[in-house]
């Protein structure tokens, strides 16, 4: 626990029994402290409800030892491809929000410029129809 509060990590492989804590525990506190973290419960006291459990806490896979080594292989694999893409995700995300952020700001100014000229024209319009008045009072 102490070193998921100092440090970061890809992927975290945990059992369900630990001497100190238990892998419930383990993968609570990665969804909370670190999200994009991947976790896998391999463990050897397999239950459907321990499955469930650990599936519903966060977990990205549930193994069974014992784990075929090409098995484990290919889920941490796809465990860290999925983090990266989530990554990119996250990525990509923030900068759509920039971009979005921009485009409201250019909006806002837009809109203003847009209001200005509005003012200005309207200003205009008043002053010819004064001139209309004039020349028409001057002609009558």
């Amino acid at each position: 626990m102490k070193r998921l509060r100092e440090s970061e990590f890809d992927l975290v492989l945990t059992d369900l029994r630990l001497d100190d804590t238990d892998g419930l525990t383990i993968i609570s506190e990665v969804c909370r402290l670190q999200p994009e973290t991947v976790s896998i419960v391999l463990t050897g006291y397999a239950s459907l409800e321990s499955a469930i459990k650990a599936l519903r806490e966060g977990a990205y896979d549930y193994l069974i030892k014992p784990c075929d080594v090409d098995e484990l292989r290919a889920v941490v694999a796809r465990g860290i491809e999925r983090r990266q893409l989530g990554l990119q995700l996250k990525t990509r995300l923030a900068e759509l929000e920039r971009a979005n952020e921009t485009i409201r700001e250019l909006n806002t100014d837009l809109q203003r410029r847009i209001d200005d000229a509005t003012r200005e024209l309207q200003q205009l319009y008043r002053s010819a129809q004064a001139h209309v008045k004039q020349l028409e009072s001057s002609i009558d």
